[in-house]
């Protein structure tokens, strides 16, 4: 086989692997399967070749590259405009890589529409390995930008390998005393080893940021517990008074014989800070659900606030984490408690209900009836802003989102008549 043929081969590969590097700076999660999403990559590789090698008409191989770019996307979801936007980027930097590297090696006045016969070998590999390095690039700018830590070394091992390998096969082309067939060989061992050292960067980078997440999950997890035992004590401690009630009603009775006046107000004051602390408004058992409310609405007598609480057949263990509990219903419950920051008309429905492994839950409460909606990402349907707080309210109903998936949940937000509901679904079995 001729030995260009088998070098464009090498690097048109290369390009392949470039491509999935460049759609991972597009796209987030793929559609299928890993096996099925080979295709399309194998598709571009064999049409593009066979294009380039069998007719070499420049115009025809950049409308199969575009066509096959496309189909590419599709293994992705997205929307076909973002589909649309990538292809023509990642088509408009390979062609100006292309022309580039053609301009540095070849000198001879390229027709678009005629068939035209490259037969450069450092040209080939300088494109296949400038698109690469461009890909993995961008896909470590891409990583910071989401906040992922990316490490000082693999931003010098992205530069290094890929323009150090360029140098040394710039020197074994330049070579008269190694047979081509070795050199070819020594190329394709380069370009392996490009994209194997990459994907295992990648694969060390994930298990850095899987552990960095797993101890920042744990710490987060131990705080909310002890906030959450906290939160329980203070209910443990209200459970005691009402135990000890008749003792305290002694002890009040004999002051009064006594005409202790002075210390029977004292002593009256005393007992209106306990219960003002630690009224209950839920006994489930569940800890963490009972903790959150408990918490939540403790000062909701000395505000003024009607409550409706209804919690049907809550076990005293649901299988979903604290954090997720009190991300759920902490921001709820704080967005129906600023709601009725400055009404007249105060009052909060709260419901639960458990049944064959899946939770509901529904807020509701009167407001202002000032909404503000604000276009955000697809999965996050409505970003929802009450005028007087903000992008507060918004983000408390977007976090909720964020706990959902992991549940397979959905939400449904109301508003109609200065009322305001929240209801989820919680798939926890």
């Amino acid at each position: 086989m001729d030995i260009y043929v088998v070098v464009y081969l090498i690097s048109n590969a290369l390009t392949a692997f470039a491509l999935e590097r460049f759609m991972k700076v597009f796209f987030e999660k793929k559609r299928v399967q890993t096996w099925i999403a080979v295709i399309p990559f194998l598709v571009y590789f064999i049409a593009s070749s066979s294009i380039f090698l069998l007719l070499g008409i420049p115009i025809i191989s950049l409308f199969v590259n575009i066509l096959t770019i496309f189909v590419i996307s599709l293994i992705y979801e997205s929307t076909l405009v973002r589909r649309l936007s990538a292809t023509a980027c990642i088509v408009l930097f390979t062609v100006i890589t292309d022309m580039i590297a053609v301009l540095l090696t070849d000198n001879s006045h390229v027709n678009h529409f005629v068939p035209f016969e490259y037969r450069d070998v450092f040209g080939f590999i300088s494109w296949g390995l400038s698109v690469y390095l461009m890909a993995l690039l961008l896909q470590r700018f891409k990583n910071v930008r989401r906040g992922v830590i990316v490490q000082p070394f693999h931003w010098i091992i992205t530069i290094y390998i890929p323009t150090s390998s360029i140098f040394i096969i710039s020197l074994l082309i330049a070579s008269s005393e190694i047979p081509q067939v070795f050199s070819v060989f020594a190329i394709a061992m380069i370009l392996v080893i490009n994209v194997l050292a990459f994907y295992l960067c990648d694969a060390l980078s994930a298990a850095y940021e899987n552990q960095l997440q797993s101890k920042l999950y744990a710490q987060e997890k131990e705080h909310y517990l002890t906030q959450c035992q906290m939160m329980q004590d203070s209910v443990d401690m209200m459970k005691s008074f009402r135990h000890d009630v008749k003792l305290h009603f002694g002890t009040l009775k004999g002051m009064a014989a006594e005409n202790e006046i002075e210390l029977i107000s004292k002593y009256l004051s005393t007992l209106s800070d306990y219960v003002k602390s630690s009224e209950v408004y839920s006994e489930t058992g569940n800890l963490a659900l009972d903790s959150i409310i408990n918490y939540k609405l403790r000062d909701a007598n000395e505000r003024n606030i009607k409550l409706t609480i209804n919690l049907i057949s809550i076990p005293k263990i649901i299988d979903i984490e604290i954090i997720d509990m009190t991300t759920i219903l902490g921001n709820l419950l704080d967005n129906a408690l600023d709601a009725l920051e400055k009404l007249d008309e105060k009052w909060i429905k709260l419901s639960a209900r458990y049944k064959k492994g899946t939770l509901i839950i529904e807020v509701t409460n009167p407001f202002d009836g000032n909404i503000k909606f604000k276009s955000i990402k697809k999965e996050d349907k409505m970003h929802i802003a009450s005028s007087k707080f903000g992008n507060n309210h918004g983000y408390g109903l977007k976090n909720i989102r964020k706990a959902l998936i992991k549940y397979n949940g959905d939400m449904e937000v109301t508003h109609d008549n200065n009322v305001f509901s929240v209801k989820l679904l919680l798939i926890l079995a």
